[in-house]
C-alpha cells in the first residue's frame, strides 16, 4: 500500500516486509469473502481497489468473477500485480495514481474498497477531498468499504514486540496526539549502537462518529460497522481494526 504525497512515507520495502509478506492466502480469502458479502457479484460487478499494492484483493476478487481496477502510486508493486493478473488471465487492471489526485480518475464503479492503514494518511482538507472523489466514483447505490485501525483500541501505550529479525525490531502501535505510531528499533551495523525512530503507521486516527459525519455530507450512508471482517462482531476497544460500509444515496 502506498498513496503518495507528504502525509505518508513511501517505505515500500519496509512495508512489504512487515505487512504484505505476512498476509496469508487464507486471510486474503477471508477479507474478500467479507467484501463479497456486501458487494455481491450480481449487483456490484465492478470494483475499484484503492491503494491496491501488489493487488492481493483485486486479484482474488477477479478470480471470483469481478472486474477490478487497482490504483496505487508505487510502480514496483503495480508491476507485480499486473504480472500476477496476466499469469492467471484475469479481468484485473492496474493504474499508477496518487490517491490525492483521484479527480483524474474517470468512470464510475459499483464498489470501492480502501483497506489497511491507507485512510489514515488523509486528514483535514485531504480527507474531505477524498470523500468528494469517492462519492463521484461510485454509481448510484454503489458501496464503499473502509478498513481501518480502531481508535478505541489504541488509547494507551503498548510495548509488545511484534517483529524481530536483526537488525530490526518492531513494537506494537500506540495512540498519541491524534496519530497512531509504531516504534522501530534497529541496530546501526556501522557504528555498533542502537538507533530508534518512529514510523507513522497511520498519521491520523479518526473515531467512527467523525467518519460518519463526513460521509453524510457526500451522500454516503453507513450501512454496517463491524470488526474482524465479520458483520456480527462489534468494533469494541478489544479489536484493533474495524470495517465500515457505506452506500451512495
Amino acid at each position: 500500500m502506498t498513496t503518495g504525497k507528504s502525509e505518508q512515507p513511501n517505505t515500500t520495502d519496509l512495508w512489504q516486509t512487515l505487512y504484505a509478506d505476512t498476509v496469508s492466502n487464507e486471510q486474503t480469502a477471508r477479507e474478500c469473502e467479507f467484501i463479497q458479502s456486501f458487494l455481491p457479484l450480481d449487483v456490484y460487478p465492478t470494483i475499484l481497489d484503492l491503494a491496491c499494492g501488489t493487488g492481493r484483493h483485486s486479484i482474488e476478487l477477479a478470480r471470483r468473477g469481478y472486474i477490478t481496477t487497482g490504483a496505487d502510486i508505487n510502480k514496483q508493486m503495480l508491476e507485480i500485480a499486473t504480472a500476477r493478473a496476466r499469469e492467471l488471465v484475469l479481468d484485473a487492471w492496474f493504474v499508477e495514481m496518487d490517491l490525492h489526485d483521484l479527480s483524474k480518475l474517470e468512470g464510475t464503479f459499483d464498489g470501492v474498497i480502501l483497506f489497511w492503514q491507507t485512510f489514515g494518511f488523509f486528514s483535514g482538507e485531504a480527507r474531505v477531498g477524498l470523500f468528494r472523489d469517492l462519492q463521484r466514483l461510485l454509481r448510484p447505490k454503489g458501496r464503499l468499504i473502509l478498513d481501518l485501525f480502531n481508535r478505541l483500541h489504541y488509547t494507551h501505550d503498548r510495548n509488545e514486540e511484534l517483529y524481530s529479525e536483526s537488525p530490526l525490531h518492531v513494537y506494537s502501535p500506540f495512540f498519541e496526539s491524534e496519530h497512531l505510531r509504531t516504534m522501530l528499533s534497529y541496530e546501526d551495523e556501522l557504528r555498533f549502537r542502537d538507533r530508534r525512530l518512529e514510523y507513522f503507521a497511520d498519521p491520523n486516527l479518526p473515531a467512527p462518529g467523525e467518519i460518519a459525519g463526513l460521509t453524510s455530507n457526500y451522500e454516503l450512508r453507513m450501512v454496517a460497522s463491524c470488526s474482524d471482517y465479520d458483520p456480527r462482531i462489534v468494533a469494541t476497544h478489544e479489536r484493533p481494526r474495524m470495517q465500515l460500509v457505506f452506500e451512495k444515496t
